[in-house]
């Protein structure tokens, strides 16, 4: 109904102007001369006609965007309440410190409505944290993180859509075994994305004491075998592959976290991971 808003204050103003002009030359009440019926209809035609306008203007106009979507007065507030639909709207709160990717820049948003467009949902108008980047590709930013949101304009529709958890499995999909937490179970399996460099850097975090002989077994896409001893709780394992290439990583630890509370797969959760292939 946002599109009837501005038509309809238009020929609401007309008519009072009209009203307004008619009754001070007349010098006498309009009200009364009507419902009187004495009245000449030449000289209030044009305010019978604007009435008659303002009666049909609600039905004409839902039935010509219920035919044709893409008439709107203004494409822009449409476009950036879907902005606030998927990320205030869906997240909350959550969203402030967030980094934001938007993929392509059809819509050419500004710098100044990009830095400030999240500000009036925060009750303190400051968005702390909270950063826009614009990018061409989803391949111009390594993996999605839970410090992340990645929205992508979606022209054919004038509006944004949420594409965080697609982009996710794409940069990183989980088969077995690991979860969005970081998570990892004794056995698992991920089909990881490299990037613009083809460098895959993944860090082991193991929250207990170490024994010594923890070891993290990995073989990449069946044909390179990789042997990590963890001598600390966080250590890293770096290899390379080509740029933007999808690589299958299988991953089996030979123990596991004893202190876990929760058993999410088939095998026992054993330490945290963070994969890395900006």
């Amino acid at each position: 109904m946002r599109w009837v808003y501005a038509p309809y204050m238009t020929a609401l103003l007309w008519l009072s102007h009209m009203y307004g002009t008619i009754k001070k030359e007349k010098n006498t009440d309009i009200a009364k001369e009507i419902l009187s019926m004495d009245i000449d209809i030449k000289q209030y035609l044009p305010f019978i006609l604007v009435f008659i306008w303002m009666v049909l203007m609600v039905p004409v106009e839902l039935y010509g965007h219920s035919k044709y979507s893409g008439i709107y007065l203004f494409p822009d507030q449409k476009r950036y309440n879907t902005l606030a639909d998927v990320t205030y709207g869906k997240y909350g709160s959550d969203i402030f410190g967030k980094k934001i990717y938007i993929i392509g820049n059809y819509y050419k948003m500004s710098k100044f409505n990009a830095d400030t467009f999240f500000k009036v949902f925060d009750p303190k108008r400051k968005a702390e944290g909270t950063e826009v980047e614009f990018v061409e590709s989803y391949r111009d930013f390594g993996q999605v993180t839970s410090n992340m949101l990645v929205i992508k304009e979606d022209a054919a529709q004038n509006a944004f859509v949420d594409v965080t958890d697609m982009i996710r499995n794409v940069k990183c999909e989980a088969i077995e075994g690991y979860y969005t937490d970081g998570w990892m179970d004794e056995q698992a399996e991920v089909n990881i994305m490299a990037g613009k460099d083809g460098l895959i850097d993944i860090e082991f975090m193991y929250p207990g004491e170490l024994e010594g002989n923890e070891t993290v077994y990995m073989n990449v896409d069946d044909n390179m075998t990789i042997e990590l001893k963890l001598e600390n709780n966080v250590s890293h394992q770096k290899f390379e592959v080509k740029p933007y290439e999808i690589i299958n990583l299988k991953v089996y630890n030979n123990f596991y976290l004893k202190d876990a509370q929760e058993k999410r797969g088939s095998s026992n959760l054993s330490l945290l991971v963070n994969i890395k292939a900006d």
